[in-house]
């Protein structure tokens, strides 16, 4: 269907959107690490999001490999048959540069859902959920739309591939955000115990120690 529009350039674009996953994963959780700037100084890493993104991101992949066995699929680049009637990609750098990962890291079977797609959108949510990410998450949110239409023109995916794995990602990151939200209720309150209980032994302390004055003035006299 795409065959009248191919061309060169067209098709090196494609092949940069789909690489670009490598840019989502690593860039969002890089960014959700170190944080963005704005924060406040001395924040210490891993910064307000992180939690979110590695949650989400985490609970993606975990959703698509456990459909692997039960609904294996191979791309249309496996099937002879199906690129036999296509024309040729023919790119410069991008091309080249996924055609020698594919070529020598690519998994047979794991075509339906896929796992880019859903990994680059749970990546998207997870910095969604923190307000000072949401410039970020339209240029990340920009290059999983390129990515998701890549994956089919590039031919590794069918077209069913890419709404499959948008809803592995989806909702990947909202379950994320409420383990980590009640993750970080659990932590505040063991943090307000912790302290009550130091101010019990501090107030102890100073109790012994206002006794013993007391009794050192009382031999004194």
């Amino acid at each position: 269907m795409l065959a009248p529009w191919l061309s060169l350039p067209l098709t090196e674009v494609a092949y940069f959107f789909y690489w670009s996953y490598y840019i989502i994963l690593i860039g969002g959780v890089v960014i959700g690490y170190l944080g963005y700037r704005g924060q406040q100084e001395g924040l210490r890493a891993p910064a307000p999001g992180f939690d979110e993104v590695i949650t989400g991101l985490g609970a993606a992949f975990i959703m698509a490999f456990l459909l692997y066995p039960w609904l294996a699929a191979r791309g249309p680049w496996e099937s002879p048959e199906l690129m036999a009637g296509m024309p040729p990609l023919e790119g410069f750098v991008f091309t080249w540069m996924m055609d020698r990962i594919i070529q020598h890291g690519a998994v047979s079977g794991n075509c339906f859902p896929s796992g880019y797609v859903a990994a680059a959108w749970a990546t998207v949510f997870g910095l969604a959920w923190t307000p000072a990410h949401r410039r970020r998450v339209f240029l990340f949110g920009f290059l999983s739309i390129g990515m998701t239409f890549a994956c089919v023109f590039t031919r590794y995916h069918h077209a069913v591939d890419m709404p499959a794995g948008f809803l592995c990602g989806l909702p990947s990151a909202g379950p994320g955000h409420a383990c980590v939200e009640r993750a970080a209720g659990v932590t505040r309150e063991c943090l307000a115990a912790s302290a009550e209980t130091r101010g019990t032994r501090r107030d102890e302390r100073q109790n012994r120690l206002g006794q013993r004055q007391f009794r050192r003035r009382q031999c004194a006299r």
